[in-house]
């Protein structure tokens, strides 16, 4: 079987998690991904890891958000396969004026060294209006 016909007949968990800008859901955040990742074949440590990661990029969005409305939402969306967990932490729309990036903002406080010593890959980039922080984390055996 080649990659390409591997990749896609492998199965799939995927959830999205809209978290609001109030502090009090960090912790519900970094546990109910923690869970997933564990149930979708992380080892124990790994998916404790991945949710604090989690935390550290969503804690990042709320503290660059400042005094922006209270609507304010930020999605956590969870992808694993047989190999790989993938979380995208992202906000909508373009930093505010005087705001600094996403990656920006994370590595000047420290959180992207942090997050890459718990996950084996942080990524930032843009998709359609959405600015995300992605985690990647390898699925190994338990």
């Amino acid at each position: 079987m080649t990659d390409a016909s591997r990749a896609s007949t492998e199965g799939t968990l995927a959830l999205t998690l809209t978290v609001s800008r109030e502090p009090a859901f960090l912790g519900a955040a970094e546990a109910l991904i923690a869970r997933v990742g564990e149930q979708a074949g992380c080892a124990p440590e790994d998916a404790r890891r991945l949710g604090q990661a989690v935390r550290r990029a969503l804690g990042g969005l709320i503290a660059r958000s400042g005094s922006e409305p209270e609507g304010d939402q930020f999605d956590v969306a969870f992808t694993a396969t047989s190999r790989v967990a993938r979380v995208d932490v992202s906000s909508p729309g373009a930093p505010a004026n005087g705001q600094p990036s996403l990656q920006d903002a994370l590595s000047a406080s420290g959180d992207v060294a942090a997050m890459g010593r718990l996950v084996d890959r942080v990524e930032f980039g843009r998709e359609g209006d959405r600015e995300y922080c992605r985690l990647t984390q390898q699925v190994r055996a338990r």
